[in-house]
């Protein structure tokens, strides 16, 4: 079975989270956009409920009544895809104002992270985000796996200081051949778990002998 691998991406995410009303994660699909957040829910001391747009009858729901939709599912929440619903969006801002108003002249509960978004289609998600959910939102791009990601070793946030660039954990150097299966394999979860699904690595080292 394959096993999580930690993402860089994960402090961030944790500095945000409890600080910002809504977090969105974006990147391609496959990327690990939803392992990353299952992972998050799994390891929260807080229940996090999880809801994907992939339904086709949730997303009709969303898109036909998405202040309905909101009332439905409890927060924390992880809306998954919800660029297939943007009417989301106002409706999220609503609830994270009135969470704020409480918050400050109600019963004087935090208001923490209320939503956690993925979205695929970058561009026009964050076009939406950005005039819906301004000064509300923190924004993190998931890319594929780096080098350290894949070796396990811990990425330190870099800060520009020779000294500490030198101090850094060396990844493993690789041989041509190493690099040439890297290059054709790519950085995508799917093909660089541990059961090594990816059947064109025999064919590659053939190839490269």
């Amino acid at each position: 079975m394959e096993k999580y691998r930690t993402r860089t991406i994960e402090k961030s995410l944790n500095s945000l989270k409890g600080n910002c009303p809504v977090i969105m994660i974006t990147g391609p699909r496959q990327v690990g956009k939803t392992t990353l957040l299952n992972h998050l829910a799994v390891t929260s001391k807080e229940k996090i409920n999880y809801v994907s747009l992939d339904n086709l009858l949730v997303r009709s729901q969303a898109i036909d009544d998405p202040e309905l939709f909101l009332r439905t599912y409890e927060t924390p929440l992880i809306i998954d895809e919800f660029q297939y619903a943007p009417e989301l969006l106002s409706y999220i801002k609503i609830k994270v104002d009135e969470a704020r108003k409480n918050e400050m002249f109600g019963d004087g509960k935090e208001v923490g992270t209320l939503y956690y978004l993925t979205g695929s289609q970058v561009f026009q998600t964050m076009k939406n985000v950005s005039e819906s959910l301004a000064g509300r939102i923190g924004i993190l791009d998931l890319y594929g796996f780096s080098s350290r990601e894949l070796e396990n070793i811990e990425e330190p946030v870099f800060i520009p200081d020779i000294q500490l660039l030198k101090n850094k954990e060396k990844v493993k150097m690789k041989t041509t051949q190493e690099i040439y299966i890297k290059i054709i394999n790519g950085s995508y979860p799917e093909v660089n778990n541990n059961n090594g699904i990816n059947s064109s690595r025999i064919q590659c080292s053939r190839y490269i002998e």
